[in-house]
């Protein structure tokens, strides 16, 4: 359904204009970081794989995989809310603005959710490998995990309230 364009100034319109050509340039660099991760993501895999030292248990393996499982969610899910709006409202300018306003709350729950997970992943691999570099010693990983855990339970519009951004 297309949504008539209201009765816009000039520079409303180069705004709507600024903020679609800028939701699609982030697509284009996004896909190509996408690809470029899953590329970096298969040689750190095949290095893994093909070590003759073995050095590496299926802990490190299947973090790995569960970033890169995460980041290609929400990679894929900014694709199909671009896509979606792209192609079945493309007949007018403002309908395609209409559309991605529409569902930036659905983009931004996925995108918080797989980054949330994301984060947690990275911090308690981080932490482990600090308790055990530093012949698990409480002290040492104490000050990282409270940190992890107060980031993990502050919300962010608490987050946005105290930084201000």
């Amino acid at each position: 359904m297309d949504v008539p364009p209201p009765d816009l100034s000039q520079d409303a319109k180069n705004v709507i204009f600024e903020q679609l050509d800028l939701n699609l340039n982030t697509m284009i660099l996004e896909s190509w970081l996408h690809g470029l991760y899953t590329g970096i993501v298969i040689i750190t895999l095949w290095v893994i794989f093909t070590s003759k030292k073995r050095l590496h248990g299926t802990f490190l393996c299947t973090i790995i995989i569960m970033l890169y499982i995460l980041l290609t969610t929400s990679f894929t899910m900014n694709w199909v809310f671009e896509s979606h709006a792209s192609i079945e409202y493309g007949n007018n300018y403002y309908s395609v603005f209409k559309e991605l306003t529409d569902n930036v709350e659905a983009n931004y729950f996925i995108d918080g959710i797989t980054g949330g997970i994301g984060t947690i992943l990275v911090d308690i691999t981080i932490i482990w490998h600090c308790w055990v570099l530093w012949d698990y010693q409480w002290q040492v990983v104490f000050i990282p995990m409270m940190c992890a855990v107060v980031a993990t339970a502050l919300p962010d519009n608490m987050q946005q309230k105290l930084t201000g951004h």
